[in-house]
């Protein structure tokens, strides 16, 4: 894949379901998206999709899963991380839960391959933190990414955690091994986070205890939007969340119904510190 031949400029557009906006003006505005390694549904890969995706948005953090660097011709070996960075104009901190060794026979370059988790940042990176779950056994690694950030506040700045995460898709007992680690990593009493991923398991599945335990659902509770996210073409269930701390406040959340760049929809979030 050849280097992105544009840039998006940051911008903030408002939910079209919601009237004014102006007081969410300092709230800042976070995104969880499975991107299926930059294909549809119909495994059309096309990474600049994507990006318009996410720049439509107006993300402020993103976090992302199912992220390909230099993995096989399904992805055209691109470092899809840092095309997306560049292509939108953000800092980016990229975590490998698969990384093997480079397959050169068929001219592809001698970079390992890799595929996991990416953080986009529309503020510097401070510190990352990537560590693996608790494998279950023949099942697929599954990781963790955190970055620091320091975000803009009343004039000032302070310091965010912002993190994402991918649950096996497989088995219950493996996500709630792997939902217990992220929540032991975050600790008893997580302040000033930000938690996103692809869960795997409904709202209501006693494997997302351990998160929903120490961090509260950006998902309104009561509303007539269920917040589906899959499949694509009809979404029947919520399996991709933004979680926060208690000292954070949701303000809103929504699924981009239109988007066709993967297999899930991306969740976007109002998060005010």
């Amino acid at each position: 894949m050849s280097s992105p031949r544009f840039h998006v400029e940051h911008e903030h557009p408002h939910d079209p379901s919601e009237g004014g906006g102006h007081e969410l003006a300092a709230a800042l505005r976070v995104v969880t998206y499975n991107v299926h390694h930059g294909a549809d549904t119909e495994d059309r890969l096309d990474l600049a999709r994507t990006a318009a995706v996410l720049a439509r948005s107006g993300a402020d953090l993103i976090g992302l899963q199912e992220v390909d660097r230099h993995w096989s011709e399904r992805s055209a070996f691109a470092d899809q991380a840092e095309w997306l960075a560049t292509a939108l104009g953000m800092h980016v901190a990229y975590a490998a839960n698969l990384d093997l060794d480079p397959d050169g026979s068929d001219g592809a370059g001698q970079e390992r391959r890799q595929y996991g988790l990416a953080v986009l940042s529309r503020f510097p990176i401070l510190s990352v933190l990537h560590e693996l779950l608790p494998p279950g056994p023949g099942l697929e690694p599954r990781g963790l990414l955190a970055v620091d950030v320091d975000v803009d506040k009343d004039g000032g700045r302070e310091r965010l955690r912002f993190v994402t995460t991918h649950l096996s898709e497989a088995d219950p007992r493996a996500r709630e091994s792997e939902a217990s680690r992220v929540a032991d990593i975050l600790g008893p009493a997580p302040r000033r986070t930000i938690l996103t991923g692809d869960l795997n398991a409904l709202p209501d599945a006693p494997e997302t205890k351990p998160l929903t335990d120490v961090l509260a659902d950006a998902w309104p509770a009561e509303g007539s939007d269920p917040g589906h996210t899959i499949p694509v073409a009809v979404p029947d269930r919520r399996i991709d969340y933004v979680l926060v701390s208690p000292d954070l406040t949701a303000q809103r959340a929504w699924v981009l119904t239109d988007a066709d760049a993967s297999d899930h929809l991306p969740v976007v979030a109002d998060v005010r510190l």
